[in-house]
């Protein structure tokens, strides 16, 4: 397998679960009424994306272990589908409630006090992003980070 296949893909996938644990802390980090669950929520996507940003920088590195490409491969294939699945709960967010809405809007006092802090969905983004730091941690072991 060519080497820079597996960076350019393991790269895209990084750069993607980075751009959605991002967007995720800004969605729930505009709604300063829920400190505590919110702050745990956007510190721990935080955690995440910056292990996603060290593993994209050591894999674009020329010392890249080649001896590691495939198991950081294959683990940095199995944060995709956590990341899609962390993607489709934050599209399914911005449709509830996008941030003009949330922004300019008295119906979206009634909204934000019923949909974004549903204890399940809350509990179900922070299972996911449990799924992806597991996932990211093979390829972290992998590397000898």
């Amino acid at each position: 397998m060519d080497p820079l296949s597996i960076t350019a893909g393991a790269t895209g996938i990084l750069s993607f679960g980075i751009m959605i644990c991002q967007s995720l802390v800004d969605y729930y980090g505009s709604w300063k009424a829920y400190p505590k669950d919110i702050d745990a929520l956007c510190q721990y996507l935080g955690r995440v994306s910056g292990i996603m940003t060290n593993l994209k920088m050591c894999i674009n590195s020329s010392t890249f272990p080649s001896a590691s490409k495939e198991q950081v491969e294959s683990s940095i294939r199995a944060c995709s589908s956590h990341v899609a699945v962390l993607n489709k709960k934050l599209e399914k967010l911005e449709a509830a409630m996008p941030l003009a809405a949330r922004q300019n809007s008295v119906k979206s006092v009634v909204q934000r006090a019923v949909y974004p802090f549903k204890k399940s969905t809350l509990k179900g983004i922070k299972d996911c992003v449990a799924s992806l730091e597991a996932s990211l941690g093979l390829a972290v072991g992998a590397l000898g980070m």
